[in-house]
């Protein structure tokens, strides 16, 4: 740990780079205010870089910075060497009021048998996918954070199907319940409610998809509808989204 952070690898045997292996990381500050973070990584055409009889490994690399974009470290970088079979982990950062960036490298280590100056010996050839930086950041997740979409995927006259989406988390079991408030309102203009709101937990099963859904039904006809949805994490914090409207189909 601890190398300058303008060094791309903490290795020192220069490792071949491999272009072929696809790798994605993924963020989220998992708990309010602690500098805890979880990573979570995809790998593909893993078989290309990693294969038996090696050290197969990932290292996951963070350091402070002030802006996503570009990826600019404040100071040193840190790293981690993680086996191939995680795809997972936990880190806590020391100065939780920052921002961190992350990167993670697929690599591999297999002896090969060398001849120099007429002796043989055994070294260590390298192959690395490089460094890659997060793609996707979920940061501050707070009871003022926002679904990123929602929209009505289809309608009736007694009913709506409804889906959502945040860009990151979704990805990481990061939430625990999803609730659905709607009510009758008068126009677009006036989004005050007709009525008490009605409340809808999502099922299980329609939060396993990346894009969670929910059905609203026993709707009146040719009315219109504010939806809302909030969403509980496992931190404790309670997302809103900004509500939508869409009317019900008229009777025939």
């Amino acid at each position: 740990k601890g190398a300058p952070s303008y060094l791309s690898t903490p290795h020192t045997d220069n490792p071949k780079r491999n272009d072929t292996v696809s790798l994605s990381l993924t963020k989220v500050k998992t708990y309010n205010d602690e500098g805890v973070y979880e990573l979570s990584w995809e790998i593909h055409n893993s078989q290309k870089l990693f294969a038996p009889n090696q050290l197969n490994y990932y290292t996951l690399y963070w350091c402070e910075n002030d802006m996503n974009h570009p990826h600019q470290c404040n100071g040193y970088m840190d790293w981690i060497n993680i086996p191939r079979t995680e795809t997972r982990y936990i880190i806590s950062v020391p100065n939780n009021w920052k921002d961190y960036q992350f990167a993670i490298s697929a690599n591999s280590k297999a002896l090969r048998k060398s001849n120099a100056n007429g002796n043989e010996a055994y070294t260590f050839k390298s192959i690395s996918s490089g460094m890659v930086w997060e793609s996707c950041t979920t940061l501050h997740i707070t009871k003022f954070s926002k679904v990123n979409s929602i929209w009505i995927s289809e309608v009736g006259k007694t009913y709506m199907a409804l889906r959502w989406k945040l860009d990151c988390a979704e990805k990481i079991n990061f939430f625990y319940d999803f609730h659905v408030f709607y009510c009758p309102i008068h126009s677009l203009d006036n989004f005050l409610c007709l009525e008490s709101p009605q409340f809808k937990a999502v099922e299980r099963y329609m939060k396993q998809d990346h894009t969670p859904f929910a059905f609203l039904t026993d709707l009146k006809p040719s009315t219109i509808y504010k939806i809302l949805i909030s969403i509980h994490t496992l931190n404790g914090s309670v997302i809103e989204t900004d509500p939508i409207a869409m009317a019900t189909l008229p009777e025939a």
